[in-house]
């Protein structure tokens, strides 16, 4: 098994999809809980913008409570590209036209950002952004996928 996961998404029953890493495929560190977003508990590029030095990561969700650190795995930058797809797209079976990341549950966004990631020829993904289109209550949704 890997050093670091991150959940696809997919569940069955009890059973949950995670895609494992190997240490030389990422970096884990610790950053202060207090500067991270509420939002950003959702499944987001947090990492290039707490660490500024990757291309994409994920919090790791374990908390020090007294230290107020939580772990964020860091993904090199030469391994992540960028790709986006409208909410009116088809062929994503967790995709549809009123999702918006920032109120969706998390695990859909993260499954969204696997099965974008995948079709594109990578392992996985996160979500990076949203942003609004020249259709009403469609979104364009970005993410860094990465193997």
């Amino acid at each position: 098994m890997g050093i670091r996961e991150v959940y696809t998404g997919a569940q069955s029953g009890e059973l949950m999809g995670l895609h494992c890493f190997t240490s030389d495929m990422v970096t884990w560190q610790g950053v202060p809980f207090s500067q991270i977003p509420q939002w950003a508990w959702w499944q987001t590029s947090e990492a290039k913008f707490m660490t500024g030095g990757f291309g994409a990561g994920f919090l790791r969700g374990h908390k020090n409570s007294a230290t107020d650190m939580v772990g964020l795995v860091g993904i090199p930058y030469s391994r992540v590209q960028n790709r986006g797809v409208r909410t009116d797209a088809t062929g994503y079976p967790d995709l549809y036209p009123s999702l918006h990341p920032f109120t969706a549950p998390w695990f859909q966004v993260g499954a969204v950002a696997n099965q974008v990631c995948q079709h594109h020829g990578f392992a996985t993904g996160v979500a990076s952004g949203a942003y609004t289109t020249s259709t009403v209550g469609v979104l364009s949704l970005t993410f860094d996928c990465f193997s």
